[in-house]
């Protein structure tokens, strides 16, 4: 069922996302979570209960991947350094993630400002109107104005909104 936001919009020629767009949002935000978990596990405050785990596991079964284990935790600063490089390298891919889905969005949220740009002007020039369809209109553009200045970010890779975090004015019309 469409919301009075959706036919409003739909009436004035722009296009919400479809539902490609919406399963393309889904596997980006999948995409970005995984990034999220692993970024929280690489955790450097988590080095000692690990080493402690893997020693715990060679002394139960000593194998070679077990010593292996033991011997990458063995140095905690080292590990320290190699978790915060991941950890870089994993928030960069979530703003990566974030990006794509800020040009997936951006077109839809340049073509509903437009309209309702242009419907604002042509029904109420100087914005004093009352009118509560006028009013909604206008709230629409301001949650389309913020919406498109996330996107800029995001596509500028320095958002750390998730995709569906992104989407969610959209979406929400």
């Amino acid at each position: 069922m469409k919301t009075e936001n959706q036919t409003m919009i739909t009436k004035l020629g722009a296009e919400l996302p479809g539902e490609n767009e919406i399963a393309k949002l889904a596997e980006l935000e999948a995409d970005w979570l995984r990034m999220e978990k692993r970024e929280r596990e690489l955790n450097p405050l988590r080095i000692p209960a690990d080493y402690e785990a893997a020693c715990e596991v060679f002394m139960n079964n000593p194998s070679i991947e077990n010593e292996n284990c033991v011997g990458e935790l063995a140095d905690q600063d080292a590990t320290a350094t190699q978790f915060a490089a991941v950890r870089a390298a994993l928030a960069e891919r979530r703003r990566f993630v974030a990006g794509k889905a800020g040009d997936l969005l951006q077109p839809f949220c340049a073509q509903i400002g437009a309209a309702l740009r242009a419907e604002l002007n042509r029904v109420d020039p100087h914005f004093k109107s009352k009118d509560p369809a006028v009013v909604e209109c206008r709230v629409v553009l301001e949650v389309m104005t913020r919406m498109e200045v996330h996107l800029r970010w995001a596509t500028a890779l320095k958002s750390e909104l998730s995709p569906m975090e992104l989407a969610a004015p959209i979406l929400s019309l």
